[in-house]
């Protein structure tokens, strides 16, 4: 544990290791559950320490012909947006999929070996349980329920990242292809049992 600590801060695992930190404040949005952090705007200040440790460490940006379709998009949304009705909740869309954009940027430039793909796939899966076990948890005590089609009741998040019950079921079936390769290549007893836990609560 300690090795692996020590191993995010040398050389070029320290944009790794800020990269996990925008996971972190993407998904469990601190500045929701805390207005006092809202000031600091966290995601930009990450997405330029970021962007400034992805030069200062030399390493390569490759664009794809994959960015280059989503920068259409953008380029698409951004014109839109001049004719929309409602202005102000356009441009909040088109900053809410940038901030997605910029997270699958740092993905796909800062990780480079089999290390750092492992340590993203398991901080990846646990700030989804994360998200998912909050609705799970309180609704056991009949909290956090939203009203779905016909008046019945559906799970939804505590902050705006699942805030609807149809996104946090998306989140749930996003996990499920990581779950079944982990249950196929953990062995230990305890590890499956977690695992099958996991499923049950995504269920």
């Amino acid at each position: 544990m300690i090795n692996t600590l020590k191993k995010y801060f040398q050389g070029q695992n320290i944009p790794f290791l800020l990269l996990q930190v925008y996971m972190f404040v993407y998904f469990f949005q601190p500045a929701e559950r805390y207005p006092f952090l809202q000031a600091f705007r966290l995601e930009l200040l990450l997405t330029a320490i970021t962007i400034t440790a992805i030069f200062f460490y030399g390493i390569k940006i490759k664009f794809t012909k994959f960015d280059f379709i989503i920068f259409l998009f953008f380029l698409v949304m951004l014109i839109s947006s001049i004719f929309s009705i409602w202005l102000s909740n356009s441009l909040q869309q088109i900053y809410q999929i940038f901030k997605l954009f910029m997270m699958y940027f740092f993905i796909s430039t800062i990780i480079s070996n089999e290390w750092q793909l492992k340590q993203f796939t398991y901080f990846f899966l646990f700030l989804l349980f994360v998200i998912l076990w909050e609705p799970f948890f309180m609704g056991l005590q009949g909290q956090f329920a939203g009203m779905g089609e016909g008046g019945m009741r559906r799970a939804k998040g505590i902050t705006d990242i699942a805030s609807h019950p149809n996104t946090l079921g998306g989140i749930a079936a996003t996990t499920l292809p990581f779950v079944f390769f982990l249950f196929r290549n953990h062995f230990k007893t305890h590890q499956k049992l977690f695992i099958l836990f996991y499923l049950a609560m995504e269920l």
